[in-house]
Parts: structure tokens; sequence; C-alpha cells
């Protein structure tokens, strides 16, 4: 997950992985990064310019962040095994969410999706370029095959959440 970037722990286990993320910082803030870099992508004017370096870090962390989305997709086992699926939910659990019903119920649906549709390296360079165009002081039309609605990293985020939360809850 190349934490090492970012953080002197290492994590072998993509669980522990979200359980640390949102200890660290909370699904608001990395909602609203994402949010930025999305937005500033498409302006001439520059991102952050002065915190180069705090936008990188995002960056390392939330690339981290899709690794272990990934390798919990390459483990679907292991995933009912910590029975991190609800039986059901209210409308109002999720109505506020951009997942769907079934994906709240179920978190591994998104990562299922999004895997099998778009690929963790697409994922990876998509963000990656949107970062750079943010971050750039020219604008560039970014629009690519590649090219990743903001959404979908949003329902990665809060597919990370609910298992942190649900995670929480057996403890």
């Amino acid at each position: 997950m190349n934490t090492y970037y970012w953080s002197t722990d290492t994590f072998d286990c993509p669980y522990d992985f979200i359980k640390e993320l949102f200890d660290f910082e909370d699904i608001k803030s990395f909602k609203n990064e994402i949010t930025y870099y999305f937005l500033y992508s498409k302006k001439e004017e520059v991102y952050s310019k002065r915190n180069a370096s705090s936008v990188m870090f995002n960056c390392a962390i939330l690339l981290s962040t899709l690794k272990a989305c990934y390798n919990i997709y390459l483990e679907p086992e292991e995933f009912k095994k910590r029975k991190l699926i609800k039986s059901a939910v209210f409308y109002e659990d999720y109505c506020l969410s951009t997942l769907s019903r079934e994906e709240y119920i179920n978190p591994f649906l998104v990562f299922k999706k999004v895997f099998d549709e778009i690929g963790l390296n697409n994922l990876e360079a998509s963000l990656f370029d949107t970062i750079s165009y943010a971050m750039g002081d020219s604008y560039i039309d970014c629009i690519s095959e590649k090219d990743i609605q903001i959404i979908t990293y949003n329902k990665l985020l809060e597919a990370c959440w609910l298992i942190n939360e649900r995670l929480k809850e057996k403890e």
C-alpha cells in the first residue's frame, strides 16, 4: 500500500490501514480535497500553490487508499469472513451518500464494480493527472479516455468509511 511515503507505520492488512486512515483524518476532509483537485484541474487558477508539499502528501495517502481498496477487492472471501455486510439499512442511513442502498449494505460491491470496470492503474493515473492539472498554472483540457469521475473516488472513500465504522462496531 506504499504507506512509507506518509506514515512511519506499514500495513499489510487493508482493514488495519482503513482504521488508521480515519483515525488520521475524517472522510469529509478527504472528499473536500478530491473536490478541490477536480475543481482546480478545470481552472487556470493553481490549487494551493504555496502548499504543494501538503498536496503531494495527501496524494500519497489517497493512492495508498486506492491500493487498500484494491487489496480488499482481491480477497472477497476475507471481506465475507469479517462480516461487514449489513442485513438491512434504513433510507435515512444512505440517502445523503453517493452509495446506492445495495452498496451501503455491502460496500464490497463498490470495489467490485470500480475495479472490474476501471482497474487500479487507471484510477491511480487519473487521480495523479487530476492533481497535476490542479497544481499547474495553465489550463489543460484534461478530459481523456482514462478520466474518472469524482463520484467514483467519493464512492470508494465512503465504502472505506463504512468498513471502518463496521469494524469499530465489532470491537
